[in-house]
């Protein structure tokens, strides 16, 4: 079977990541709870042993998520997609979920859906994302609803549980668009930007099995300054880093990595690409170079992979920041892994810090 590498997400509180078998002893906490399986099909969960077993071969075999708490740091439940049964020739999925008894009724539930129903629709690109509930699983169903999907209907004698009791399942489903047309509290409003699919970035890391975590942010007018962005989503700043893309005087193109708060240095750079003089390309050239919009360009995933540099600073932080491919989104690895995707050399290329006026390439 499959074992996929998902990327960390975090939220206000909680931190959504990818499962490991040493989660076993807080998954048997909650799934040994009598009121916590069965009321979504799934007996308790009889000792530590299970629920190892469930997280080696069920969690880690898809795309699901430990949800953590991060007041305690204990995973407190799970969340993710499987193949949606009813739409298998679709670019489709079907989300699921669990919640330790202890942290119902506080909205968390809520707050990881939204999360990966976001990732479900800009990153994966889905076409309809669905969910089913048992008649009786009011909470469940309130989750649901407040997530925006759209009630299908009921199937009647259609799910068989774990004591063998077929039970009525409600269907719900999100539709794209429907996904675009929803404001940020659930609730259908006027129609928003068209977003697009998952980006090159993207795609290339997660298929070299690099674990990441993703970032998202709003920039209202498709624009902010990455020392902006870092401290509204509470980063250090000294971890994020800006793409630039110069052109030599021979004409070729290079990217540098930098500190969003650092200038590059262009003579530096110059010497490092072994070019007499180097400048930044005009603004109106970047999706024309890389493919990739201002405000949105990542080292990663170009339209041609250009000779690149990664300032030496990067070595004195655990992980980097850059951006995801397009306005909004940011990917976090190590060094190692952005030098192994990208070919980059580590080069001393800044000047002086400034404050701030420099977007997130």
């Amino acid at each position: 079977m499959k074992k996929y590498r998902i990327p960390t997400i975090e939220t206000k509180r909680l931190t959504l990541r990818m499962w490991s078998k040493k989660d076993a002893a807080d998954l048997y906490e909650y799934a040994k709870n009598p009121n916590v399986g069965p009321i979504a099909g799934w007996k308790p969960h009889s000792d530590q042993a299970e629920s190892r077993f469930i997280i080696s071969e069920v969690f880690l075999q898809k795309m699901a998520w430990a949800i953590v708490d991060k007041d305690t740091g204990k995973v407190i439940g799970s969340i993710g997609f499987e193949d949606d049964k009813f739409r298998p020739d679709i670019h489709s999925r079907e989300m699921g979920y669990s919640l330790s008894e202890d942290f119902w009724g506080k909205g968390l539930m809520t707050e990881a859906a939204k999360k990966i129903i976001q990732y479900a629709f800009e990153v994966l690109g889905l076409d309809i994302l669905s969910i089913t509930t048992s008649e009786d699983n009011l909470r469940s169903r309130r989750v649901i609803e407040k997530c925006g999907f759209e009630y299908e209907g009921t199937l009647r004698y259609a799910y068989k549980i774990y004591d063998g009791t077929i039970e009525e399942i409600r269907c719900y489903s999100m539709m794209r668009q429907e996904y675009i047309d929803m404001n940020e509290d659930g609730v259908m409003s006027k129609k928003k930007e068209k977003l697009n699919h998952k980006t090159n970035a993207v795609r290339i890391v997660e298929a070299e099995g690099i674990p990441y975590k993703m970032y998202t942010y709003e920039a209202p007018d498709g624009f902010l300054d990455g020392v902006s962005v870092a401290n509204s989503l509470g980063q250090n700043v000294d971890m994020v880093f800006k793409t630039l893309v110069t052109v030599g005087n021979s004409g070729a193109n290079y990217v540098c990595v930098i500190p969003v708060s650092n200038e590059l240095d262009l003579k530096k750079a110059a010497r490092h690409f072994s070019e007499k003089k180097m400048e930044m390309i005009p603004a109106k050239e970047i999706t024309n170079v890389t493919g990739y919009m201002k405000g949105g360009c990542s080292p990663v995933g170009m339209k041609k992979q250009f000779p690149t540099a990664i300032d030496i600073s990067a070595e004195s932080v655990s992980s980097i920041i850059v951006s995801g491919g397009k306005v909004g989104l940011q990917m976090e690895m190590g060094l190692a892994d952005l030098q192994r995707v990208t070919g980059a050399d580590i080069v001393d290329l800044t000047s002086e810090k400034v404050k701030g006026e420099d977007s997130l390439r």
